[in-house]
């Protein structure tokens, strides 16, 4: 049996126990068997406290006059009684009749929440009073079991009301979760009650479905039947919800297109999930795409396109070869969108922030050390923007700033770049840093070592990296190599 505010009467008041729980589980399902259970619980409470007492009460007279003997006794105070009578009361109710056209003379049960709580907490401290358990929570008996949520959730779910069956769904899941091969439910249990869920219309029900299916945790549950719901709810398909469940499943399925027509659909309606997911996709395969979806973003507020919108504008201001007037729009643009990067304190703000003061944009001045020490501490929180931190990588060497964070930095752009003839420039630019600290003595964590990455660039075409490679022997070259660091340049032509 599942736990219950009772359980402390288990011992030694078991039948007591148990009108308590059978109580419980009707309270929202049965309003006739719960005040039943409820009037039979102070039946028997009255009979158990006298005999505790060694007195007795009369078998026979109403529950009224019981109480009154207790009270006559001293074996009940003032408040108990109150307690008593009030539950009366409320049970009273659940034998009023009226005449109905269609039904004839019937039981009419009037009893609100409140009446029930009333009923639950009541016997709660009856049961408390006579079990001498002085430390019991005042509040217990309001919160049902789990048991008790469950039957009603069936009892409404059988019902027609789906929302109820996912209750169900989830109560059921919950016990699994917790009781593992203990439990009395199994997946066929969850499958039975989401399906009717689904089938009575609920759409919450469709998330919970999608949501199972990224826990892996009931292998009955198929991408493909969550397919063939989609299809059933696809008047739903306006819904920025909808969109992404569809999303995912046709993500999961391999079905790419179909997939990023749904993205769009719940990132039109500011979904930031799909807004994301649009973000990853597109980053190194379409630039155009990907800067209509941070605008996109933009607009709704999403952090992280607040910062790619900020990054963008930063590049195209120092890199893209614009007439003059461009120029001033995108300073002027690009002021905009800092302040609001800062007012939304978004992700990376601090890195953006050492960025600009790197190259002396509005009015925000940072020597290339400060610079670096600031991105050294920041670099890691903000997302990836290949072009621009290339460009902050290349422009950090070319003010001969030769810190071990750079390698680490170097090596977590790489993977966003889709340009082989930039890639190698990184490479090369990196297997020479790596040289140099290797000459100062200054430790620093690698992937590759300098030759290996010479090499690569070499392979990818790098003149530069080839001519090197001429004249590399043992492990850094000739003695007496010039050490040189090929100065950054070009890349408003290849990389805007």
């Amino acid at each position: 049996m599942h736990a219950s505010s009772f359980d402390f009467l288990q011992k030694h008041y078991s039948e007591l126990y148990h009108l308590a729980i059978q109580a419980e589980r009707y309270a929202h399902s049965d309003h006739s068997s719960f005040l039943l259970k409820i009037r039979m619980f102070l039946e028997i409470w009255c009979h158990d406290l006298a005999y505790q007492h060694i007195k007795s009460v009369d078998i026979e007279p109403a529950l009224f006059d019981k109480i009154e003997q207790l009270r006559t006794l001293s074996l009940i105070s003032h408040d108990t009684t109150s307690i008593l009578h009030n539950i009366r009361a409320i049970c009273n109710r659940g034998v009023h009749l009226a005449f109905d056209q269609n039904r004839g003379f019937c039981q009419v049960i009037e009893i609100s929440d409140n009446d029930i709580n009333q009923c639950l907490v009541g016997i709660y401290k009856l049961g408390a009073h006579i079990a001498g358990e002085q430390n019991c929570s005042p509040g217990a008996g309001l919160q049902l079991s789990a048991q008790a949520k469950l039957d009603t959730a069936v009892m409404q779910g059988f019902a027609g009301n789906g929302k109820a069956s996912l209750s169900v769904v989830k109560l059921i899941h919950a016990d699994i979760k917790q009781h593992k091969s203990n439990s009395r439910y199994c997946a066929n249990d969850v499958i039975y009650w989401l399906d009717k869920a689904l089938t009575q219309g609920n759409f919450e029900a469709l998330e919970y479905y999608s949501q199972l299916l990224v826990e892996k945790r009931y292998k009955q549950l198929e991408l493909k039947q969550l397919k063939f719901w989609l299809e059933q709810f696809k008047h739903l398909e306006q819904k920025a919800e909808y969109a992404l469940i569809a999303a995912k499943t046709y993500e999961t399925l391999g079905e790419m297109r179909v997939a990023l027509k749904h993205f769009h659909a719940a990132a039109e309606q500011g979904c930031f999930t799909s807004l994301k997911r649009l973000q990853d996709y597109y980053l190194k395969r379409d630039e155009q795409s990907f800067f209509n979806i941070i605008s996109l973003g933009y607009e709704h507020n999403e952090r992280r396109s607040v910062y790619y919108f900020l990054m963008f504008h930063l590049f195209e201001h120092h890199f893209a070869d614009h007439p003059e007037d461009l120029q001033n729009a995108c300073l002027k643009k690009l002021k905009q969108q800092y302040l609001k990067a800062k007012a939304f304190n978004v992700e990376g703000f601090a890195y953006a922030d050492a960025v600009l003061g790197l190259y002396k944009t509005l009015d925000i001045n940072y020597n290339p050390t400060q610079a670096a020490e600031i991105i050294a501490l920041n670099w890691q929180k903000a997302p990836r923007y290949f072009k621009l931190d290339f460009a902050i990588f290349s422009k950090l060497l070319n003010e001969n700033i030769n810190l071990p964070f750079m390698v680490e930095f170097a090596q977590a752009i790489m993977p966003y770049c889709n340009e082989p003839d930039l890639l190698a420039e990184l490479e090369l630019n990196l297997g020479l840093l790596q040289w140099q600290l290797s000459l100062n003595k200054t430790p620093f964590t690698a992937k590759q070592n300098s030759r290996e990455l010479i090499k690569s660039a070499a392979r990818r075409g790098n003149v530069e990296a080839q001519n090197m490679l001429t004249h590399l022997t043992g492990r850094f070259g000739k003695a007496g190599m010039p050490f040189h660091l090929p100065k950054f340049r070009g890349i408003s032509k290849r990389a805007s």
